[in-house]
């Protein structure tokens, strides 16, 4: 298997010079058989390959790609701090005074 993929038998009678498959390990990535040999090619950032239209598609458009990219991004944590009310806090900074700096010019 070449670029670990085998181009299927073609089922037509004159069979087809060229078809496209999503690449399984990378939904971003195809595979073009050419005369029963693959060629691998990608969507370009923000695009998906979408069986649907057998050709690349912006990634919100493929289903299955979109989850698949949405499990990889990083969680972000919820940065809340516990036993804080913010609204008092801030209220408390704003009418804090902070010690006045002075500088001269010597």
């Amino acid at each position: 298997a070449y670029l670990g993929f085998t181009c299927p038998q073609s089922e037509g009678v004159f069979g087809d010079d060229y078809r496209f498959f999503r690449n399984a390990a990378d939904c971003k990535k195809y595979f073009i058989c050419v005369n029963g040999r693959p060629r691998l090619y990608g969507c370009g950032e923000g695009n998906a390959f979408n069986e649907d239209i057998g050709g690349c598609d912006a990634i919100e458009n493929v289903t299955a790609c979109y989850s698949e990219v949405r499990q990889q991004q990083p969680v972000q944590q919820n940065l809340q701090f516990q036993n804080r009310q913010p609204q008092q806090d801030f209220q408390r900074r704003r009418t804090e005074q902070k010690p006045s700096q002075e500088f001269y010019r010597g």
